[in-house]
């Protein structure tokens, strides 16, 4: 009996040894093992955990909600046109992705004749649901002659519609017109430096959606 034992261990042990042999058996012996390993270490009763020997996908990094935009500043070096206005696209990273809690939909540039020289001038549209925002700046330069074109509203006369309320004021010292009546439409008018000419219309909007705009968009960058 024990020879027969004896025997069947040998015989065993040879079987193992030839699987072992095989280039198939090396790759599947390392599985074995530990499923071998997991029925030996497992209480009765314990079910193994299928995510126990997953390894977790690593994840890319995700931005930080509400992180601040670090604002745009005009380069000393700046690309200028003859009438020592800048170029559009110099102005054009003023703009930010959102104004007043609306998102940007366009972006424009451009540098135009006006007057004897060259004029820059930016527009942008912002909205979110039924509340829109048109918003446009312009660069004269030297050329503060044709300031009385492109900023008529600082020589409009008193309103006469009593709807309308209308607030002439200065804007971080600089003259301003803001004007809002019935449908919710209002405009923001700044006139900087006697230079930059700024305009923020909206519509189903209130004023403080205007006043808010125009602090964001930090005009005081214009130099």
């Amino acid at each position: 009996m024990r020879n027969s034992r004896y025997h069947l261990r040998f015989r065993g042990s040879s079987m193992l040894s030839a699987l072992c042999s095989t280039p198939l058996a090396l790759c599947l012996l390392p599985l074995a093992l530990s499923l071998l390993y997991g029925c030996t270490n497992s209480s009765p009763g314990e079910k193994a955990d299928p995510g126990a020997f997953a390894q977790e996908e690593p994840t890319a990094a995700q931005p930080i909600a509400n992180q601040p935009v670090e604002p745009y500043y005009i380069p000393a070096n700046a690309l200028r046109l003859k009438s020592n206005a800048y170029d559009h696209t110099v102005l054009l990273p003023l703009f930010p992705p959102a104004l007043a809690g609306m998102q940007r939909n366009t972006l424009n540039g451009e540098s135009y004749t006006m007057g004897a020289g060259l004029v820059a001038a930016l527009s942008a549209a912002y909205s979110t649901q039924d509340r829109r925002l048109s918003v446009s700046l312009h660069d004269v330069g030297d050329q503060a002659e044709i300031l009385s074109v492109l900023a008529d509203w600082t020589a409009l006369p008193e309103e006469e519609n009593p709807a309308v309320e209308r607030r002439s004021f200065l804007y971080k010292g600089q003259p301003a017109l803001i004007r809002y009546g019935p449908g919710r439409m209002g405009t923001f008018n700044v006139l900087w430096n006697n230079r930059f000419v700024i305009s923020i219309a909206g519509r189903n909007i209130g004023i403080a959606d205007l006043e808010r705009a125009m602090d964001e968009l930090q005009i005081e960058r214009l130099k």
